[in-house]
């Protein structure tokens, strides 16, 4: 029970002192003039983590591909389907499947909606600028996203 205590504790503390942040880092914004001839887009994006500032998100791509998909020879392919024998009673069965690529991380500003990890949506954005993490010095940087509705 002490120890619970204990962790209890240091965990409160950490919390006070501003221990527990994941992020810190700025948002440099764009020139006005610059974002008011950004134009709007639709991104996929995959939700990460809450930040301070925004949600860190990465972009998502999907694309089509066509595969080999092995199954049981007892399901026979649809008509004009093309299909190969595999062996062990199994055939190999050539379909279209749609595949998620990963892409960079980006941060979005203005979104409320709570999500979970992994969590696809689909939103209107428009670039407004850079964001800049203070507490490593590694230099990373990552893409500003402002919601639109």
């Amino acid at each position: 029970m002490r120890t619970f205590t204990f962790i209890m504790f240091l965990c409160l503390l950490c919390s006070w002192n501003g221990y527990a942040a994941r992020e810190k880092g700025e948002i440099m914004l764009f020139p006005k003039s610059e974002r008011a001839v950004a134009k709007s887009e639709k991104k996929y994006l995959e939700f990460y983590r809450n930040l301070n500032k925004g949600v860190l998100m990465y972009e998502v791509k999907f694309e089509e591909k066509k595969q080999w998909i092995e199954r049981p020879a007892s399901e026979m392919g649809k008509l004009g389907e093309r299909s190969r024998k595999a062996g062990n009673g199994k055939i190999e069965v050539l379909k279209k499947v749609r595949v998620k690529t990963r892409g960079k991380k980006v941060v979005l500003v203005g979104f409320k909606k709570p999500l979970a990890t992994g969590e696809i949506i689909k939103v209107t954005v428009k670039k407004i600028g850079v964001y800049e993490r203070t507490e490593r010095g590694d230099g990373d940087t990552w893409a500003v996203y402002q919601y639109e509705e």
